[in-house]
């Protein structure tokens, strides 16, 4: 079973997904670590929003008490990832429309 249809299905919450990613060896090979910090946070910001964190922002999360899984979803759910993100969904859509992109999930 995969991530989208472990959510789907209500086997796994968005925070348990979130908490599974953190905790990969994937996650910690490409952030060497999964502990809140400034130089994690400061990492975040340039892989998830491409862009450099003002200190404010980067002290904030590490302030906030949150966890590395509830930060990251706090990163998924921001309406500046989603933003961000709105043109590749739809390119991506658009592409698998024309038949020059597949998708193999369900159609919902």
């Amino acid at each position: 079973m995969g991530w989208v249809d472990a959510f789907e299905s209500g086997a796994l919450t968005e925070s348990q997904i979130a908490q599974e990613f953190v905790n990969s060896a994937e996650f910690l090979s490409h952030y060497g670590t999964n502990q809140v910090s400034t130089s994690f946070l400061a990492s975040l910001y340039e892989n998830v929003l491409g862009r450099q964190g003002s200190t404010s922002e980067i002290s904030a999360w590490v302030n906030s008490g949150e966890s590395a899984a509830q930060i990251l979803v706090g990163f998924s759910d921001s309406t500046e990832f989603q933003n961000d993100s709105r043109a590749a969904i739809i390119g991506f859509l658009d592409a698998a429309a024309n038949g020059t992109e597949s998708y193999h999930g369900p159609l919902v």
